[in-house]
């Protein structure tokens, strides 16, 4: 989780409510109220805390915003940003903290707008008939917390710190996935990489389908996914979720079969069974944290 970290006053209230999304701004625990004091990035009269992100929100104010703070979306009234099962977690740099003011700025008046807006920068699918009440909570991490950019090399390297160096995941897969992702040419994105690797319709992910053979998926990536088990959405864990794959999945260990540790099109679709271990997207200016952080309820 590194570029968008936000500190907000333990009772700072709602920012924006959403007709639909009810996307709100909710404040950060008050244990990362520390990490702000000790913060080693100079803010440069940017917004530094989360507090001053909610006031600028609510002046329809566009600021620059320290690198120090985080933004991550997640569904209203849980406990922490991310179901406990997951090992990793996402968050929002400041460059996404700064897009969202520009968006509350220009459509202010029109709140759906902001957090459909909002959603869709940082790449939910089926926003069409998007209705899961949402929030956005901005913070600091707390010490020891580490920001990775999550690309596929920091995934695999993460795998092999925990797990050993298994054979699981081969160079020839983790390269292949590497230049389909990295060869996009004009007009494409992340989602026409990740058709060309699995065969998953684009059309159809960006509706929010979850990956199956019915829209055209390939026999690697299904199978890796069933090898998998539940996602960490449905009261799996991450980290079983891996070993479940390693020790399961029988298909060639080729780019498709390792695509569920990144899949663009099933983050944060809560199929059971459908989500891929980590739940990940490459689309620019996400991050990964060690834990993840938590709010005072």
């Amino acid at each position: 989780m590194n570029r968008r970290r936000r500190h907000v006053a333990p009772h700072a209230g709602p920012l924006l409510t959403l007709a639909a999304c009810l996307l709100v701004l909710v404040g950060a625990p008050s244990a990362f109220a520390e990490v702000r004091t000790r913060a080693a990035i100079p803010a440069n009269g940017c917004i530094a805390t989360s507090a001053e992100y909610k006031a600028a929100w609510d002046a329809r104010q566009v600021r620059c915003v320290s690198p120090a703070l985080f933004g991550t979306t997640h569904a209203r009234g849980g406990t922490s940003l991310y179901p406990s099962g997951f090992w990793y977690a996402w968050a929002g740099s400041n460059t996404n903290l700064e897009r969202y003011l520009e968006l509350r700025r220009r459509y202010g008046d029109h709140p759906p707008k902001v957090g459909i807006g909002i959603l869709s920068y940082v790449g939910y699918p089926g926003l069409d008939t998007w209705s899961v009440p949402t929030d956005l909570t901005v913070y600091t991490l707390p010490p020891g917390v580490r920001a990775l950019v999550p690309s596929f090399e920091t995934w695999f390297r993460l795998l092999d710190e925990q797990f050993g160096e298994t054979g699981a995941y081969p160079l020839a897969a983790q390269r292949d996935l590497v230049l389909a992702y990295s060869r996009l040419r004009r007009g494409e994105d992340v989602v026409d990489a990740f058709q060309k690797v699995t065969g998953c319709r684009r059309d159809k992910l960006l509706q929010g389908a979850a990956p199956s053979a019915a829209i055209g998926c390939n026999r690697s990536f299904l199978g890796a996914l069933a090898a998998g088990g539940p996602s960490p959405y449905d009261d799996g864990d991450s980290k079983t979720c891996f070993a479940n794959f390693q020790s399961r999945y029988r298909g060639p260990r080729d780019a498709a079969a390792h695509s569920p540790v990144g899949s663009p099109s099933a983050r944060r679709r809560r199929r059971r069974g459908r989500t891929p271990c980590l739940s990940h997207s490459l689309r620019r200016g996400r991050h990964v944290a060690d834990d993840r952080p938590r709010r005072d309820t």
